[in-house]
């Protein structure tokens, strides 16, 4: 379906119509465009017309849903002075009208399906122009082009209602595998006497045809993926912004049966299970690919990067999140239990300092690792009397 009307032979969609032995399938793909740009990636070309009727869109969406809407309300007016549904015919005939009569300022071609008592289930093809032709199965938009020597082969009478909607399914994920102008997602709606029933196939389930790939996430669908946030066990927001250069939006929470300990010769901790303590941290939200892969080097080889269940502070929720585990559970220099706040009177400075400078070095030819920069900075400070943990 095509948003710009200075394209007069862009037909951009895939819609199908199919009857079967008890009524009738209808299919359409989900993509909108304007020129060689996405307008929408999941809109609904199947439009109802009434209880029992339905009608498939293509070419401009204005022209075909400004005639949806006027053969809607003519259909009501319809039913009221008749006291019954209108039949598929009637339908089809309405918008064949409206269609022929303002043919040389429309650009939208429909196909109409639905069931009524009379007829059963009936499929009317309404293109350019707007002709009218009754067929067991039709096909339109840019995508069809691709599809009829399929349905010459494919299509068959009597088909089963679970045959059909696999037809109508598989067809339109053929047209979307070859064609540009159809894409997303496709959506089906099945009518026959005892009502209607819609489906919905998502884009990234349907079926790959030759030399089609794989679906990709875009950096959106990444930073809003429900996976675990990173927890920071530090909880200093400015080594956060000096390593990541952005304070993230973070929640306080407690990781149970886990103890922080003191690290001799170093001004940072590490945690290690034991199974009755309790740690303090931040959860890190929206924490990019990039930033990720900063804090993981950060921490380099000392830490694993394991994922763990915490309790949010404020509303007791539970959550599942990474964090950095020591390697060494024997390590003999473990000791003790480490302090927060008397690290923030005593080291913070001198941390934040270290690890602009672990920044500033991994940027030269010959990078050095965190674990390098810090046992060289603060030996520095060992030299100048400045006593490390003991």
């Amino acid at each position: 379906m095509d948003l710009n009307l200075d394209a007069p032979h862009s037909m951009g969609t895939t819609i199908i119509g199919v009857t079967y032995n008890g009524g009738v399938v209808l299919g359409a793909d989900s993509r909108t465009s304007t020129g060689m740009y996405v307008a929408n990636r999941a809109s609904d070309k199947i439009t109802q017309l009434t209880d029992n009727v339905y009608v498939c869109r293509s070419g401009s969406a204005a022209d075909s849903q400004v005639v949806s809407d006027y053969v809607r309300y003519f259909l009501h007016q319809h039913t009221i002075q008749h006291g019954q549904p209108a039949t598929v015919k009637v339908s089809a005939n309405l918008i064949r009208m409206l269609a022929y009569n303002n043919k040389n300022m429309l650009q939208t071609g429909l196909i109409v399906g639905g069931w009524d008592k009379y007829e059963g289930g009936k499929i009317y093809g309404i293109p350019l122009g707007g002709t009218v032709v009754e067929q067991p199965f039709a096909i339109g938009g840019s995508g069809s082009s691709y599809l009829y020597g399929f349905f010459d082969q494919a299509w068959k009478d009597n088909m089963t209602k679970e045959e059909a909607e696999q037809l109508v399914v598989k067809a339109v994920s053929l047209a979307i595998a070859r064609d540009g102008a159809s894409g997303g997602v496709v959506r089906t709606v099945i009518i026959n006497s005892e009502g209607v029933t819609r489906n919905f196939y998502p884009g990234d389930k349907l079926q790959l045809w030759h030399e089609e790939l794989e679906p990709q996430n875009s950096l959106l669908d990444i930073l809003n993926a429900a996976g675990p946030e990173p927890m920071a066990i530090l909880q200093e927001p400015e080594v956060v912004y000096v390593l990541l250069n952005r304070v993230p939006d973070h929640v306080s929470a407690v990781l149970s049966g886990f103890h922080r300990f003191r690290l001799k010769g170093r001004v940072y901790p590490t945690i290690l299970p034991d199974g009755t303590g309790k740690v303090n941290g931040k959860v890190l939200k929206g924490i990019t690919d990039d930033e990720l892969k900063m804090l993981d080097e950060f921490e380099d080889v000392e830490y694993d990067r394991k994922t763990v269940e915490v309790m949010l502070t404020d509303t007791s929720e539970k959550l599942q999140v990474e964090t950095y585990v020591w390697k060494n559970k024997d390590d003999p220099d473990l000791y003790g239990e480490w302090d927060f706040e008397e690290w923030r009177q005593h080291d913070k400075e001198d941390f934040v300092t270290a690890t602009k400078k672990f920044l500033e070095n991994r940027r030269l030819p010959e990078a050095k690792t965190r674990m390098d920069t810090f046992k060289t900075f603060f030996k520095q400070d060992l030299e100048n009397g400045k006593p490390l943990d003991s």
